[in-house]
């Protein structure tokens, strides 16, 4: 299962709220369903609990990884794109000159609270 993408068009000027619990994003601190954000073809925060589920050395306080970490897997967004998280959705935010990724999912003990099983929401 790959992430859910929602198109931001012009959106670059407005903060992004967590579809899950609501939190708007800050660079200063993610609430816990923020998985990654991506810029410029480079993550610039990858959470611990992505980087587990994508294979990747968590982060130590420099999110960026070696281009050629990235390429190897198909890119930053196509490596974040195909971690199979449940309820993962990824905002690309369109700017003039980069789109943004933000990528979100819910954690298995609020699916559980909620009285719901993980499952793709696809099918």
């Amino acid at each position: 299962m790959s992430a859910d993408v929602v198109c931001l068009e012009g959106w670059h000027g407005w903060q992004v709220h967590c579809p899950f619990c609501g939190k708007p994003d800050d660079e200063n601190s993610f609430c816990k369903h923020v998985l990654y954000v991506i810029g410029l073809g480079n993550f610039h925060y990858r959470s611990d609990r992505f980087c587990e589920a994508a294979g990747l050395p968590k982060d130590d306080g420099d999110p960026s990884l070696p281009w050629n970490a990235i390429n190897s897997r198909g890119g930053a967004r196509e490596l974040a794109s195909a971690v199979d998280l449940p309820n993962h959705v990824q905002f690309a935010l369109n700017a003039v000159n980069d789109i943004t990724y933000i990528g979100f999912a819910c954690l298995e003990e609020e699916l559980m609270v909620w009285g719901r099983k993980a499952q793709d929401p696809k099918s």
